[in-house]
């Protein structure tokens, strides 16, 4: 019940602080990426986190579209929390949530500590990586990370499918 209540509540908040219907287009009319958060951010006088928050959630519903708020894996001072786990939350789009149930926000997270830089703050990473769908299919996801040096901020947005290779003798 808490849960549903607080995810009513940053619903509401949501919709207010960022102009009810205005926002979604913006969104979706910049590339997925730090800069353009930042953009948004300044456009609608908000934080870069809630920003970053309403950016997955508002992308294209088709969109394969993930978020982590963690603590940054070589500095555990950045992001820190009370919570038992590294990351604070894991948000995703409503195609990621479908195609991708089978992903736990630890694989994600798993991922950011393979390829993040030892930087503590400004972009931490950007590569491409591949996560396995609810099907066992391969895809591939452009991941960035950026640390504000309260929580490390990690987007990642589906590619392509990586179709398997196979040797002919």
């Amino acid at each position: 019940c808490p849960a549903i209540l607080e995810a009513e509540a940053n619903y509401g908040a949501g919709r207010l602080l960022f102009l009810q219907d205005r926002f979604a287009p913006d969104a979706r009319d910049l590339p997925l990426e730090f800069d353009s958060i930042k953009q948004l951010s300044g456009r609608y006088a908000n934080s870069i986190v809630s920003t970053f928050w309403r950016m997955v959630e508002e992308r294209n519903p088709k969109q394969a579209v993930f978020g982590l708020i963690s603590v940054h894996p070589h500095h555990d001072d950045i992001g820190s929390h009370d919570g038992p786990n590294p990351w604070r939350y894991f948000i995703r789009s409503l195609q990621f949530r479908n195609q991708f149930a089978n992903v736990a926000p630890a694989d994600v997270f798993g991922l950011v500590a393979r390829h993040a830089t030892h930087r503590r703050t400004g972009p931490i990473l950007l590569a491409d990586d591949v996560l396995l769908d609810s099907t066992g299919r391969i895809f591939e996801f452009r991941v960035e990370s950026f640390s504000n040096k309260y929580a490390l901020l990690t987007i990642g947005s589906m590619l392509r499918e990586r179709v398997p290779a196979v040797a002919v003798a």
